[in-house]
């Protein structure tokens, strides 16, 4: 059997920046407003495409001369964590990449000493940094060196912090003290601009809408990406890769993912390695449904954590589980609530639809 060669669609990791889709002028327009210190919040629903946005701004920023520093807040085990990643990303902006042990903060004055606490360190008060403090302050004293640096090299210093997806991830970094003392800490930064990413950033932050000249920020959001820039895209990664999409696959791909991000990639994905794998170049309407077989038992895990979250909710289930049998409830306070706290989650959309069509499907199919 001939070698087949192969054909990539990312799901693991954030799109490529240099393939966002149809998102150019958003991407252009948050680092615009990062380069000339105004904040903003970057809010949407989950698997929607927030960190492929992030990761275009922060290469665009950078075009533009910026340090940039990007710190995922997901796995971070507390306060000390980001403030050994906050100085570590922050004195790279510096010195280039070098490697300290993140879950130790004495690591990082280790490594000043292994990689430059003469020369371009010299003129930064470390001392405010590395002494020891509690790791609420330690964190600040880290977002404190940013403006250093910033004004010291005359530069814009951009920090962007993705993963603000859930009130438990603040609580265990600091809480609502944390997010008191950063509001405070931004109105005193000339040189230091904030993203905050994740489908609960908007929660998180209520300080940053305008009030009076205090610190504010922006409130961008994203949707599901176009039918036509989707288009534009497979028909030039099929082509670049010399297979083939049908029209009837093209549609029927439309029509299983609305065009959401997440559920595009993960049926692509196992489309092409069921045509792979029987030394195929060519993608039918068949392939297309066996795929999204395929990717509803890979995303398996995912969903099962995203319905247990759903149970949280009292009411919510109920009307979750109506809406994926395409059920129609009566609009009482209790369904009315029921909307409004799937909603907020990012689950469904403004009209009460599911956001991610597969994970409809993966109701349908679990219930």
């Amino acid at each position: 059997m001939a070698v087949v060669p192969p054909i990539h669609f990312p799901l693991s990791q954030p799109i490529p920046p240099n393939e966002v889709l149809s998102r150019r002028g958003l991407v252009a327009w948050a680092g615009d407003r990062l380069l000339h210190g105004q904040d903003w919040v970057l809010t949407g629903p989950p698997r929607l495409g927030k960190s492929t946005i992030a990761g275009a701004v922060r290469d665009y920023a950078r075009a533009q001369g910026a340090y940039v520093v990007t710190i995922d807040l997901t796995f971070l085990t507390g306060q000390e964590e980001l403030a050994v990643r906050l100085v570590q990303r922050i004195l790279e902006c510096r010195t280039g990449p070098w490697h300290t042990d993140p879950a130790q903060w004495q690591a990082i004055e280790q490594a000043l000493d292994d990689n430059g606490s003469t020369g371009r360190m010299q003129d930064l008060d470390l001392k405010k940094v590395l002494y020891p403090m509690p790791p609420m302050d330690m964190w600040e004293a880290g977002l404190s060196l940013a403006e250093t640096v910033a004004s010291r090299d005359n530069q814009r210093l951009i920090v962007l912090l993705d993963g603000c997806d859930s009130p438990r991830i603040w609580q265990h970094l600091g809480g609502i003290a944390a997010i008191r003392r950063w509001s405070a800490l931004r109105e005193t930064q000339s040189h230091t601009s904030y993203g905050f990413i994740g489908r609960r950033a908007e929660q998180l932050f209520p300080e940053c809408t305008p009030d009076d000249g205090a610190a504010s920020a922006d409130r961008l959001s994203t949707s599901s990406i176009p039918w036509s820039a989707w288009e534009a895209y497979l028909a030039d990664q099929f082509e670049t890769a010399g297979w083939t999409l049908s029209p009837a696959a093209l549609t029927q791909l439309g029509a299983l993912t609305r065009g959401h991000p997440w559920a595009m990639m993960a049926i692509l994905q196992q489309t092409v390695l069921v045509a792979q794998s029987e030394g195929r170049m060519f993608v039918n309407t068949d392939d297309v449904n066996h795929g999204q077989q395929r990717a509803l038992q890979m995303s398996e895990g995912l969903y099962t954590l995203e319905w247990v979250d759903v149970r949280e909710s009292r009411t919510a289930p109920h009307f979750l589980a109506a809406l994926a049998r395409g059920q129609r409830l009566p609009r009482t306070s209790s369904v009315r609530a029921a909307q409004r706290y799937l909603h907020l989650r990012g689950i469904t959309d403004a009209a009460g639809h599911f956001v991610d069509p597969l994970f409809a499907e993966w109701l349908r199919d679990t219930l």
